[in-house]
Formats: structure tokens, sequence, C-alpha cells
């Protein structure tokens, strides 16, 4: 266990390198929540991934009250969200990490770029152990600006290249205007 809890460690300091600004994405709320919850030495998959999701919804609970803070909750109540154009998809991948995939789990760290839009679901594409693809929705809230993660727990993990074929398929956004 202490191999796992050492891995992850070391999967979260690759990603907060790997990014341009690897100050900037140690600070974003995911990780900064993450880190707090991940003391043990000796952790379980099942517990990260709890750790995981509770971090993910507490960002998405201060990313909401933002929103209402600036009059832009009802607004985001009552939109359904609608797939972003082919060239905003491309900002927003440019602009992101790529997927993590760790402890039976996709992690996805988004920075929305777009000045007009709130991202609020990703579609994240992978392939079962058949070799069919697998579409996998995330919800969450990602105000123009911001950074924010969405996360798909308990992704089957049965072969070595789940990682690498695992790619974002769709991203969902409301108008912030």
């Amino acid at each position: 266990m202490r191999r796992v809890a050492a891995a992850f460690a070391g999967v979260c300091g690759a990603v907060l390198l790997a990014g341009s600004g690897g100050a900037r994405a140690a600070e974003t709320c995911f990780h900064v929540c993450l880190k707090q919850r991940m003391t043990s030495s000796d952790i379980a998959d099942s517990a990260i991934r709890d750790a995981m999701a509770a971090c993910r919804d507490d960002c998405d609970e201060e990313a909401e009250a933002r929103l209402a803070q600036s009059g832009l909750a009802g607004k985001i109540a009552s939109c359904e969200p609608a797939p972003l154009s082919e060239e905003e998809f491309r900002k927003i991948r440019s602009a992101s990490l790529s997927v993590i995939g760790f402890a039976n789990a996709f992690t996805w760290e988004v920075n929305n770029v777009l000045p007009d839009k709130i991202i609020r679901r990703v579609e994240l594409m992978t392939q079962s152990l058949g070799l069919q693809d697998v579409t996998m929705a995330a919800s969450g809230v990602v105000a123009p600006g911001e950074r924010g993660a969405f996360f798909v727990n308990n992704v089957a993990d049965g072969y070595p290249a789940v990682r690498l074929t695992s790619r974002v398929k769709a991203i969902y956004a409301c108008p912030a205007k």
C-alpha cells in the first residue's frame, strides 16, 4: 500500500509540474483538497477514489457559491449544457493538462479559457476489455478564467493501455452572459 501512496504522490507531482504554470496548477482547489486528505502512507485505492470524489464535491460547491455571488446561479440552474464548437473544444484542450488515470479513476483538470462559457460536463472515451469504445460523463462547474476538476470514478483498469486509449470526447457548457 505504501507503493500506492508513493505512486499517487508521483502522479500528482507529475501533473503539477507538467503544466506551464506548475505553481499555479498546484493551487487548484482539487489538488489542495486532495493533498490535505492524502496524509496516510498506507492507503487503499478505494480511499483514494473516495477522497477524489469528496474533493470534487467540495470544489464544485465552492465554484457554485462564487457563481451565486456573481448573480449567475439562476442562469446555470436553468441551462441545459450544449456541446462546445470544435474551435472552443480545441482552446480548452490546449489550455488544459491531459486526463490522468489512477486508482481506477480518471481526473481531468480543466482550464476554462473561454470568456463567455461555464463548463458543466465532459465526456471521456476509453475502451473496455473487449476493446469496445466506452463513453463516460462527468459533471462539474468551471467558470470563465477558472480551473476545475472533472472526476470519473470506478473506471475498469483491466489492461495497462486503458490510460493510453482514453481521451476527451466532448465538452459541454452554458453561456456565462
